[in-house]
């Protein structure tokens, strides 16, 4: 018997079901359902597990809810298309060097740059990390802090070369703060679209790991790779940066910033 499980096929013993929580999905789930194949090929959002027995039936493991649906989450868009060709997202784990990367693509155009500061400090070790990041900074950058509002920042210089960094903390005070998500990614998605000048947007890839143990933290990370996604679907230029080292997963014809 076959699971499909995010894109991979995992093999179990006769009748063993996997459940989506095994799969990375949440616990707060809905039963097992017999669904047609042609129905789940219409419904607007994805599945976390997938059973196909021996007769072709798909038998879903770990679709969402429609409560959990019709709550407050960043949906994927349906629209792969390159939106904003100004934008480069920048993704990567922790200590990766994404931002250091971000950084030197900023500073490769004329200056001046503004760098929007999404962090904020709750306590003395963030404290550290942010005046660090600042004393790291040449001249010629202006900072502006922005844990909620991005898209004000975002279109109060639109030709102006910019550094968001980063939107996964911006999406974790909007959680914390229980704000409007899809609001928020819709003023975010308008902002970046009344743009002209290159804009680089920072964030961590957090799927990779483990399945976290706690309702909110799989919240946030399942946010957080909807939050990629939206992004990455309409920059122009999308980089994966591991070990220091950028590997492009997006690039624009030619290939260079604007």
């Amino acid at each position: 018997m076959a699971i499909r499980c995010s894109g991979f096929i995992l093999r179990s013993r006769p009748g063993k079901i996997l459940s989506a929580y095994s799969c990375g999905g949440s616990r707060d789930i809905a039963q097992p359902t017999d669904w047609p194949a042609h129905v789940l090929d219409r419904v607007p959002f994805s599945f976390s597990g997938t059973e196909i027995d021996p007769h072709g039936k798909t038998i879903v493991q770990g679709f969402r809810s429609r409560r959990l649906m019709k709550s407050n989450m960043i949906m994927p868009n349906a629209a792969a298309t390159t939106r904003w060709p100004h934008a480069t997202l920048i993704i990567g784990g922790a200590r990766s060097g994404k931002s250091r990367h971000a950084e030197a693509l900023i500073t490769s155009l004329p200056s001046p740059w503004r760098y929007i500061a999404t962090a904020q400090a709750f306590d003395a070790e963030m404290r550290t990390r942010i005046e660090a990041h600042r004393a790291a900074r040449v001249a010629g950058w202006e900072t502006v802090e922005a844990p909620l509002d991005i898209a004000t920042a975002l279109i109060e210089h639109p030709a102006r070369p910019v550094l968001v960094d980063c939107l996964t903390l911006w999406l974790s005070n909007l959680i914390l703060g229980e704000h409007d998500l899809p609001a928020a990614m819709e003023a975010l998605e308008n902002a970046l679209a009344r743009r002209s000048a290159c804009t680089i947007l920072v964030a961590n890839e957090v799927g990779l790991g483990i399945v976290p143990d706690n309702a909110l933290a799989r919240r946030f990370r399942d946010e957080a790779g909807l939050l990629n996604q939206r992004i990455a679907a309409g920059a122009g230029r999308v980089l994966l940066i591991a070990a220091g080292c950028a590997l492009p997963l997006k690039q624009p014809e030619g290939g260079s910033l604007r």
